[in-house]
């Protein structure tokens, strides 16, 4: 009998350990969900993840971008060393 009783004891300790853990995990999604709001204006994961890829695209222009500006520049810089 003590053996069940010790077992109920234990059940009972995991589940406020799992209820703890639920309202930790519950409140730091909350937090993260009002840092997305105030420092990005996205009021959901989703949003979130829509801006991540927009700006993931903006930022593969960027460098296509940079890679061509910079082929220019070695062209140019070759053209100047050849017209010494």
């Amino acid at each position: 009998m003590a053996n069940v009783a010790e077992q109920v004891k234990a059940a009972q300790q995991a589940v406020e350990r799992i209820k703890t853990r639920k309202a930790e995990l519950e409140g730091r999604r909350k937090q993260l969900l009002e840092t997305l709001q105030k420092d990005f204006n996205v009021a959901t994961v989703e949003e979130a993840r829509k801006l991540m890829e927009s700006l993931e695209a903006e930022l593969a222009g960027k460098e296509e971008q940079l890679t061509n500006l910079s082929g220019e520049l070695d062209d140019l810089m070759t053209e100047m060393g050849e017209g010494d």
